[in-house]
């Protein structure tokens, strides 16, 4: 009986603009691929509370501008915050990163991601430029 396998890695994503949507997905596919598992879990986790990771629409970078403006509508940062210790943007990212989450799961079968066929992995930064990470880890057979 063979074994289950773990694998880690983290994943760097140099942000440029809040609401922009970052592809991981290639960074993603590639690990699953070297790393051998021919079947199981990937499991991806922002360490940032204002950011977050989706699957969506990838034929079209409309969906995320979509999102990303109905977001800014429906959280505004203007709005009167109680949490004002950082910056004045701090407390609509962290309501936007718990809206639309911070982790994914994503099954793998014959060391490939399994994905729709327009589907994607995002990175969503939902506050200003920084060097962000993603914590991986894949497990399986």
């Amino acid at each position: 009986m063979q074994e289950t396998e773990f694998k880690t890695k983290y994943i760097s994503v140099k942000t440029l603009n809040a609401g922009e949507y970052y592809d991981v997905t290639d960074e993603l596919s590639t690990f699953v691929k070297e790393s051998g598992i021919q079947k199981g879990i990937l499991i991806a986790y922002s360490l940032h509370t204002t950011t977050g990771l989706v699957v969506n629409e990838g034929s079209d970078p409309g969906v995320g501008k979509d999102v990303s403006q109905v977001l800014w509508e429906l959280i505004p940062e203007t709005r009167q915050w109680n949490h004002t210790e950082e910056s004045p943007l701090d407390s609509a990212a962290h309501v936007k990163a718990q809206m639309i989450g911070n982790s994914i799961i994503l099954g793998i079968d014959q060391s490939r991601l399994i994905l729709g066929t327009w589907q994607r992995v995002y990175f969503i930064e939902y506050i200003e430029a920084r060097e962000r990470k993603v914590f991986v880890i894949i497990f399986g057979k």
